[in-house]
């Protein structure tokens, strides 16, 4: 047996996975998101999720701070990391009426409108401003404007993992 690389085989370290608190308010209403960054040798992904239901702050209104936090507390160079937001699909709870009750038509039309729906992916563009103090700072970078959201499919998502360890590629997010 041989211990020689393969330039093929994907080479991506798991840097974080799991729950990642956060906070808008200088900490005065904590909250949370999954968090899964992917590290290639090219590139970063950032995978970005909350679960159905959640109630607190959510990703796209602490988007900003969020953003901000993950890549300075992670050391991360922004232009070599990819911001992506992952919402899991849903599967509403049945439907326990009779069929005789007043609401149940009601019921079921609900139940249409927001009836089971697939995951989906966001691509998050960010602009960043480094930080110009000559201080030391933990806030190396910050986030200038609004970023932009574009949904993807699936298999976007999972070629985006492929440009993690490819030098070259001008994939996109950056």
């Amino acid at each position: 047996m041989t211990n020689t690389h393969d330039p093929d085989k994907l080479d991506i370290h798991i840097m974080h996975d799991g729950k990642f608190y956060f906070s808008i308010f200088e900490g005065r209403h904590p909250a949370w998101c999954d968090l899964k960054i992917l590290q290639g040798k090219a590139k970063t992904l950032v995978i970005l999720s909350q679960p159905h239901g959640y109630i607190g702050t959510s990703i796209p209104v602490a988007i900003r701070q969020l953003t901000t936090q993950i890549l300075n507390t992670n050391g991360l160079d922004p232009a070599k990391t990819i911001f992506l937001q992952y919402t899991p699909p849903t599967v509403p709870p049945p439907i326990e009426l009779d069929e005789d009750d007043i609401v149940y038509p009601l019921a079921r039309i609900t139940n249409y409108v927001f009836g089971p729906s697939d995951g989906k992916y966001e691509l998050i563009t960010l602009k960043w401003i480094s930080n110009s103090i000559d201080e030391p700072m933990l806030i190396r970078y910050y986030v200038q404007d609004d970023p932009y959201w574009e949904p993807i499919i699936p298999g976007k998502a999972a070629k985006l993992l492929e440009a993690l360890n490819k030098e070259n590629d001008k994939s996109e997010g950056e």
